[in-house]
C-alpha cells in the first residue's frame, strides 16, 4: 500500500517531491504538507493535495491507518537508532508530553489509533477551517487564499470522481489506439511478406 496523496501527485505529475509535516508540542502543533511543484502545476498539486486532506475527513480506511501507523513505528526505530536520534526523540518527548516517553509506551499510543480517531481529528483541523499558506517561486499558478479555502470542505469530492472517469476513457482510447497500430502493423508486415 502506498499513500494515496502521493499516488495522486505521481500519477498526475503535480508534485516532484512530496512531504507531510506534523510537529506535536505540549499545548499545540503544526501539520501541514510541503511540496514542489512545476509552476505549471501549482493548481493540480494543490487540487490533489486539498481533496487528500478532505477525504481524510470522510474517507479514512482502516488500512490507510495501518499503513500509516507502521509507517510511524519505523520512522521511530531509525531515529533511535542513532545518538543524535535518540537525543531528538528525547527532546520531542520531553516538549510534547513534559517527561520521556519510551518507544514502547508510544508503540502503545499509536496502536490505540483508529480511522475513526484519525477521520474525528481530521473533522476538527481540516475540514472546512481556515490554513496558512506559505510559497516561494514562480507562483503565477498558485491559486489565492479563497480558491484553497473554498475546496478545504468535502465539494471536491465529485470533481476528482469526474477527473478519474476522464482518465479511465483516456486510458481506454489510447489502449485502443495502442492495439488499432499493432493490428495495422501486423497487416503491413504480412502485405511485405506477400511481395
Amino acid at each position: 500500500m502506498k499513500s494515496m496523496l502521493a499516488m495522486d501527485q505521481g500519477e498526475q505529475a503535480a508534485a516532484t517531491t512530496l512531504e507531510v509535516i506534523n510537529e506535536s508540542y505540549k499545548d499545540g502543533g503544526l501539520f501541514g504538507i510541503k511540496l514542489t511543484a512545476p509552476d505549471n502545476r501549482l493548481e493540480d498539486a494543490m487540487w490533489y493535495s486539498l481533496w487528500n486532506l478532505v477525504r481524510c475527513v470522510h474517507k479514512m480506511s482502516d488500512e490507510e491507518v495501518d499503513f500509516a501507523k507502521t509507517q510511524l513505528k519505523a520512522a521511530i526505530v531509525k531515529e533511535t537508532s542513532t545518538s543524535s536520534g535518540l537525543a531528538s526523540g528525547l527532546g520531542k518527548s520531553l516538549s510534547c508530553y513534559g517527561r520521556v516517553v519510551s518507544p514502547a509506551e508510544m508503540f502503545k499510543r499509536i496502536d490505540a489509533v483508529d480511522a475513526a480517531a484519525v477521520r474525528a481529528a481530521a473533522k476538527q483541523v481540516i475540514n472546512d477551517n481556515d490554513h496558512a499558506l506559505a510559497a516561494t517561486g514562480p507562483l503565477h499558478e498558485l491559486p489565492d487564499y479563497n480558491w484553497i479555502r473554498r475546496r478545504s470542505c468535502v465539494i471536491i469530492r465529485k470533481k476528482l470522481e469526474a477527473i478519474r472517469r476522464e482518465a479511465a476513457v483516456r486510458e481506454e482510447r489510447a489502449a485502443a489506439a495502442e492495439a488499432k497500430r499493432k493490428e495495422l502493423e501486423k497487416e503491413n508486415e504480412k502485405q511485405r511478406k506477400e511481395m
